[in-house]
């Protein structure tokens, strides 16, 4: 190579460029060797968690990748974004993708306009009726507009709404849909609101807007991700399961590191709506199912007003399927089951749709007896399918014996017209 060299440089020639060594050669190939093992281990993570995530992760804990709730939304708070999508994974009960539309609702495509003029029912509510946990074909909005023929049932349902901002939702944007039946899912929590919001009312009560605290606005921005790592966590997190999870596993040893002196105080500390349960609702438990009496009375009115109906049916917690259950879940709270009822929410509800004319399903009745397994998750405790599938069930049953499946004219299957549009 010497020789080579000198005898170039004589001649006025470039010498030849210099040949990898052998152990270069065999150097690069360990790399990339390596590099290729290191994706395809990635991508068999990767896969095996899009599958069964919630077989890794301990009971009780979840993640998820992507968001799909716009932080700020007046007046409701915050809301689905629309064209988002997550796989959300719930530790020993499942790993689920949820796929948000073009309005903002887990649904299929849909449009506020009508001109088929077809029967419409259009569903409020929280988690439960979003469908947390199941694929959105299993949850009981779908299944019941496969089932009721010629009607379009709408999903509004949100996690984590209540009573108000479900309100809110019709009131602002969900009335658009022109539905003939509005059908508000109640749950035990929907006389509450999330502690990290505020809750303007007006002077009768009733709820005007939603806003988050300050303090909470603070804490997203300052973890809002900036510059070009920002943008590659926020892209990882967005696609990729694995990524998320490790993700979520560092973040939640963090808090626990700085937390850790309130960590043993959390379990067993009673929530909220557990007064909704008292026999002799008094002082809050009083002011809250007064508060949600008006608010239903304003929706019930501007419902109307829409042209349309309303109806309510009220899903039980797995707690409420049983005396026995129930007063297990009251012990672990430290709570006489003496002084709460399970059937209280059901019977508080019935009094206010007797008074007012409005149909009423208590759910409790198709679920009751029939224990929680395989209805509802573990941990979780949100429905299973066989969960949705009992529900939509009941609902369908429900309105054909009511005569409120639009379109159905004292149960003749004379079609009627539909609701006018939004006034």
């Amino acid at each position: 190579m010497a020789a080579e060299q000198r005898r170039s440089a004589a001649s006025g020639e470039c010498p030849p460029p210099p040949v990898p060594s052998r152990r270069l050669r065999h150097l690069a190939g360990n790399l990339l060797l390596a590099l290729a093992a290191s994706v395809a281990t990635y991508a068999a993570l990767e896969i095996m968690l899009r599958v069964a995530a919630h077989r890794i992760l301990p009971g009780g804990e979840s993640f998820s990748t992507a968001c799909i709730f716009r932080p700020e939304d007046d007046p409701v708070g915050y809301a689905l974004e629309p064209g988002t999508s997550r796989i959300l994974c719930a530790g020993g009960a499942y790993t689920v993708r949820d796929r948000i539309n073009s309005l903002g609702l887990r649904d299929v495509e849909r449009r506020y306009e009508n001109p088929s003029g077809i029967g419409r029912i259009l569903l409020l509510g929280d988690s439960f009726t979003f469908g947390q946990g199941v694929p959105m074909e299993s949850c009981f909005a779908r299944r019941m507009d496969r089932d009721l023929r010629g009607v379009e049932v709408i999903n509004s349902g949100v996690p984590g709404y209540g009573l108000d901002q479900e309100y809110l939702l019709y009131k602002d944007r969900a009335r658009r849909f022109g539905a003939d039946l509005v059908l508000l899912v109640f749950f035990v929590n929907d006389l509450d609101f999330p502690a990290s919001m505020d809750l303007v009312r007006d002077e009768s009560g009733l709820p005007v807007r939603f806003r988050h605290r300050s303090e909470v606005v603070a804490r997203r921005e300052a973890r809002a991700p900036r510059g070009l790592r920002g943008a590659i966590s926020s892209c990882l997190k967005a696609h990729s399961v694995l990524y998320s999870l490790v993700r979520d596993r560092l973040d939640t040893l963090r808090y626990r590191l700085e937390h850790s002196d309130a960590i043993p105080g959390a379990q067993g500390r009673r929530p909220d709506y557990l007064t909704v349960f008292l026999t002799a609702p008094d002082g809050e438990a009083k002011e809250k199912w007064e508060r949600g009496f008006r608010t239903l009375d304003a929706l019930r009115a501007l419902v109307e007003r829409n042209g349309s109906h309303l109806a309510i049916a009220s899903i039980p917690a797995s707690w409420q399927l049983s005396e026995e259950r129930f007063d297990g879940w009251a012990g672990y709270f430290g709570v006489d089951p003496r002084t709460i009822s399970r059937t209280k929410p059901d019977e508080m509800l019935a009094g206010w749709c007797r008074r007012t004319g409005t149909p009423f399903l208590p759910l409790l009745d198709a679920f009751d007896g029939r224990g929680s397994a395989g209805l509802y998750f573990p941990y979780d405790l949100h429905l299973s399918s066989r969960g949705h599938e009992i529900a939509a069930e009941a609902i369908e049953a429900f309105l054909r014996a009511r005569h409120l499946v639009p379109g159905d004219r004292a149960g003749t299957g004379e079609r009627t017209q539909p609701a006018g549009t939004p006034r």
